[in-house]
């Protein structure tokens, strides 16, 4: 018997989980949720196979707004649910583009896609399962193969195009093949660079060769960041990415920085990019207590018998009981086994606004930093506050009681004992200090003048950062973190410092 699309939902409308997907048509006088599109064609098919039909098949059904789609039956309202939250992050960040918005609808979109993928896999094996055991039963050989051909039917292999070399479309997969073997031949023997032939070496060319020196496999065998992790400020035209924040750090101790790079996905609602910083330190939370002086025995009494037998029994007590003196390093007050230290630099723009500072210590949490360095945060005068999270921020702003620029330094909780002091010195400038084992960090958060501004004001900032660093104890390790507005360049004077790692081939005049 051939069903009408009227039928069909008459006898199945409760048996079909309407917010759910099945391949069939409905009225919507049957339909019981309104989230369901109205369609205007169907494709003709099979009532058992689940196969949408046309509003006129058979005979003349009413007119095309008559009819609506109800999706697959994996399609459940788990599954809506999900879809219609990533619409909703997609809407909301269509109305507002921002970092936060588009992370977000990222992570929507790929939860949504992850959870289909399983419904619509464990439904396809499913269906498999009951092919094989409609196969095993012999009285049902008919049903068995029109299951294999319904599911063939529904498979649409993925085209294979390309364009050739005057930009048409190619689908033949011969033609396409040899397009794209001609396309790596091309791409993979290459014989000019720049412009420049590239001599092909022969048998005898090796021998000729030098042997590189140390400092050249050195130089040419360096870590060489990604140049997305390079960038930290990105220009009000929304394309270019400058790189003005920098990380100083005094020659002796430099080998203890192991990376730096900066962050794009953390956001504070600022055009700069954080930057982290990987150094190697091993912290103290507090002096060791002093031993409590062992007591001398007079090992001539030992010859007595109660003496003896007191020793003894003292001396067991000792060796089997296990004691820990208080002190030590930041974790548990127990040495820690990495050493490894992660502190940040980031200018915030300001943090005179409802809910900025919260969203710091969020974005300082997710990075897991020890320590971090923030400019512009347009707070005025000086002081420390305590964070609900158990974090210290110790600031130093403008004096006048404005709200201009302002640094200081958000301290993980853990770290905290560590400090020996905060040092305010100007709206500009800052540090703080930090009780090593081997030797202390000082540490310094800079706001550097921007280009514009006159030389006196550069020529101050400078001469006072220049007075605060040596004024620090000599055999610390000195780090300055903050943002110098300045561009570094490539040019050779300037390797030493920056190495392969600028992102600018000239430097500018805050560089200098």
């Amino acid at each position: 018997m051939v069903m009408t699309c009227h039928s069909l939902a008459k006898d199945n409308v409760d048996e079909i989980n309407m917010i759910g997907k099945t391949k069939r048509a409905v009225p919507p006088e049957y339909a019981s949720t309104s989230s369901l599109a109205v369609c205007e064609s169907f494709v003709i098919g099979d009532p058992e196979a689940k196969t949408l039909y046309s509003p006129g098949y058979p005979g003349n059904y009413p007119n095309k707004t008559d009819c609506v789609v109800v999706l697959e039956e994996w399609y459940d309202s788990e599954c809506e649910k999900v879809v219609k939250d990533q619409n909703d992050a997609r809407l909301k960040l269509l109305q507002r583009r921002t970092r936060q918005n588009e992370k977000d609808y990222k992570n929507k979109r790929k939860e949504s896609h992850k959870l289909l993928r399983k419904k619509k896999r464990a439904f396809q094996k499913k269906q498999i399962e009951d092919i094989e055991a409609t196969g095993r039963n012999k009285s049902e050989v008919r049903s068995f193969y029109k299951q294999i051909r319904m599911q063939r039917n529904n498979y649409q292999p993925r085209p294979l195009t390309c364009r050739d070399i005057d930009g048409r479309i190619i689908s033949e997969k011969e033609k396409c093949m040899k397009r794209w073997a001609k396309y790596f031949e091309n791409l993979l023997n290459i014989h000019e660079v720049d412009g420049e032939d590239i001599e092909d070496f022969t048998e005898e060319d090796p021998e000729e060769m030098e042997e590189p020196s140390i400092e050249e496999l050195q130089e040419k065998t360096a870590y060489l960041p990604r140049k997305i992790h390079l960038g930290t400020w990105q220009s009000p035209d929304g394309a270019t990415v400058n790189q003005i924040d920098h990380v100083i750090c005094d020659a002796r101790h430099g080998r203890e920085v192991l990376d730096v790079r900066s962050y794009r996905g953390a956001d504070v609602s600022t055009d700069h990019f954080l930057v982290r910083v990987k150094y190697r330190a091993k912290i103290v939370a507090e002096t060791a207590k002093e031993k409590p002086q062992a007591s001398k025995w007079d090992v001539g009494a030992l010859k007595q018998e109660h003496v003896r037998v007191t020793f003894e029994l003292e001396m067991e007590s000792q060796l089997t009981q296990t004691s820990f003196e208080e002190g030590g390093c930041v974790e548990d007050c127990k040495r820690n086994k990495d050493h490894d230290l992660y502190f940040g630099s980031w200018n915030v723009f300001s943090l005179f606004r409802p809910g900025a500072l919260n969203m710091l210590i969020g974005e300082f949490e997710k990075y897991k930093l020890s320590l971090l360095a923030v400019q512009e945060i347009r707070w005025p005068d000086e002081g420390m506050r305590n964070t609900r999270n158990g974090h210290v921020f110790y600031y130093c702003g403008s004096q006048n009681n404005q709200h201009h620029f302002g640094t200081g330094f958000l301290v993980h909780k853990k770290l905290k004992k560590s400090i020996i002091g905060f040092t305010p010195i100007s709206e500009r400038m800052c540090s703080i200090r930090i009780r090593g084992k081997f030797h202390n960090l000082t540490i310094f958060s800079v706001h550097a003048p921007t280009l514009d501004k006159s030389d006196e004001i550069k020529e101050e900032f400078y001469a006072k950062l220049e007075e605060e660093y040596d004024r620090a104890p000599k055999y610390d390790a000195k780090l300055i973190l903050g943002d110098f507005n300045a561009k570094i360049g490539k040019e050779k004077p300037l390797k030493p410092t920056i190495g392969d790692h600028s992102l600018h081939e000239e430097t500018n005049d805050n560089g200098y």
